[in-house]
């Protein structure tokens, strides 16, 4: 798949390294700077991963043994990275016959045809949902899709993409308790024309990783009607 660019490091003889992969990574990868650094790296000792040498350049490829837990490298001698990259498994979301829901993922990914993505703004009385202007979405970013029901897939990206300024929904990559202290809204349905609103959250409860709920300064409401922005990209 594709992966996301992480920042410069340098290591030195006998530094411990630790990597805490999420469940859904498959490979860290190491742009060493040298031959010398990539036979060091190589040669280091690990603990729940392996490590392969690309064919025909200075990159390390650190491959988890046991899916979601940590790894432990001790460095057999100096190494400098130019630039680490962390693999993910693509990431599904099912849309159902309601047409929408709630989203975020760990990684910056292509957005599938099919789906178009929304940020979401208060204005104190209603909520504006607007189309992101691009088929690419932010790690972290919390989002509402909306598509037509079925199955997606959001593959990683290598582009270093910005979240939406000012979006007022907060994204989650793993299961979050939440309590009526933290003014969270969860996206819903009214019972009475069946248009897609948020409702205060009055009670605690568990939300599931790569969803997002929108969360406000107060709760001084209990439902919230939706407004759509006119900027959808036809994506």
């Amino acid at each position: 798949g594709d992966s996301n660019n992480r920042t410069s490091s340098r290591f030195y003889k006998d530094n411990t390294v630790t990597l805490t992969p999420k469940a859904n990574v498959t490979q860290f990868v190491f742009y060493t700077t040298s031959d010398s650094y990539a036979k060091a790296l190589l040669a280091s000792t690990y603990t729940n991963a392996s490590a392969t040498r690309e064919t025909g350049s200075n990159n390390i490829v650190i491959t988890p043994t046991t899916s979601g837990s940590q790894i432990s490298i001790t460095m057999e001698g100096a190494c400098g990275c130019t630039a680490m990259k962390v693999h993910y498994q693509p990431t599904t979301v099912e849309i159902s016959s309601a047409g929408y829901a709630t989203f975020c993922l760990p990684y910056d990914a292509t957005i599938p045809e099919g789906l178009t993505a929304y940020t979401a703004t208060d204005n104190g009385e209603t909520v504006k949902l607007t189309a992101i202007g691009s088929d690419k979405i932010a790690a972290g970013e919390g989002v509402v899709l909306k598509g037509e029901e079925g199955t997606y897939t959001f593959v990683a990206t290598t582009e270093d993409i910005s979240a939406t300024a000012n979006n007022q929904m907060v994204g989650v990559t793993e299961d979050t308790p939440l309590t009526s202290a933290d003014n969270a809204y969860m996206l819903t349905r009214k019972k009475d024309d069946g248009s897609i609103a948020f409702r205060l959250l009055a009670t605690d409860y568990t939300l599931g990783a790569n969803k997002a709920y929108l969360k406000l300064e107060n709760n001084a409401r209990n439902l919230i009607s939706v407004v759509w922005g006119d900027n959808a990209t036809g994506i």
